[in-house]
Formats: C-alpha cells, structure tokens, sequence
C-alpha cells in the first residue's frame, strides 16, 4: 500500500513539546532522526535546538531559559515570538498517565516522522497552502496617476489573486483582487 501521508506538522510540534518537557529525549530525537529532513517546519527545529542548548549547557528547560537562547540565537521571531513557542511548550503541559505510556507516545512520533520522510523520498510534490507567489511587472498602461504602479497576478494559500501596487512617498500599497 502506497504511503498517501507524507508530513504531519501536528506529529513534529508534539515530538519537540514531549522534548520540551522531557529535554533528556532530545538525544534520542538526534539520534535517531535527523531534524533537516525530519522535521520540515524550521521553527520547531530551532525550538529543538534552543531545548538542547539550555539543558546540555545550563542544566535548564524551562520556558524563559529556551526563549533566552532562541533570541540569542535570533531565531525569536522566525519561531513565532512568545505566542509560537509557548504553543509548542503547553503542549503536553499536564504531561501523561504514565512513564511507559510517554515512551510508547515518543516511540510512535520517531517512527511516524521516519515513515513520513520516507513517502517524500519518491519526490512527491507538497503542496503548502499557508503561502504563496506573486509576480508584479510595471504598468506599461500607466496613463493617470490613480492606476497602479505595478500589476501582477499570482495565488496565495491556494487563491488566484490579480495584484496592484502602488508606490508614493509613504510606502508601497498592494490590493490583491481574487480571480
């Protein structure tokens, strides 16, 4: 049966949480995964590093220790400032009903991570709907001052969207139109 799964954000966010919580499964997820391909959202992998960080060189895993070294890091904002990495770190913040059931939890987020870079090893395309592509050219039709300085087209989350943009003293404006 063919893999139809190939990424699973939801599992990498739980996997670096469980490690937030419990930073001494941090090696394990080194050892046995490799965050580059593993774990396709770069905020989580520098979640992951900062959690390492903390706790191999102060002993520490808490929140304010994390954030400490994402910023030192300057990697605050691209992980979503205190919203995105306290989201990460609420995740398992009642922890579970038992050691053994932690590590069965753990177990299956290495081996699904696994499984889900191996289904995009057959270069399957991925299609991410959270961003886009927009080409703008100059306005060779330009003949007033209220048309648009720039026109374009592109799709955004998954939309087509014609684009105008218009260029003064105090900025750029963008009016994106769904096709």
């Amino acid at each position: 049966m063919a893999q139809t799964f190939i990424f699973a954000p939801e599992i990498e966010q739980a996997l670096v949480a469980l490690c937030f919580q419990a930073p001494h499964r941090v090696a394990t997820v080194y050892r046995e995964l490799d965050p580059a391909i593993h774990i396709t959202r770069p905020e989580l992998r520098f979640i992951l590093e900062a959690i390492d960080l903390a706790y191999r060189e102060l002993g520490e895993h808490d929140f304010a220790s994390v954030v400490t070294v994402l910023r030192e890091q300057g990697h605050w904002d691209a992980c979503g400032g205190s919203l995105g990495v306290n989201s990460v770190f609420e995740e398992y913040r009642y922890g579970f009903s038992s050691p053994e059931a932690e590590q069965e939890i753990f177990s299956h987020y290495i081996e699904m991570l696994k499984a889900y870079a191996l289904g995009r090893e057959t270069n399957q395309l991925v299609y991410r709907f959270n961003r886009g592509d927009i080409r703008l050219v100059p306005n060779k039709t330009k003949h007033s001052e209220s048309a648009p300085d720039y026109v374009g087209e592109g799709k955004v989350a998954g939309c087509l969207y014609r684009v105008a943009e218009w260029v003064n003293s105090q900025g750029h404006f963008l009016s994106l139109i769904p096709k």
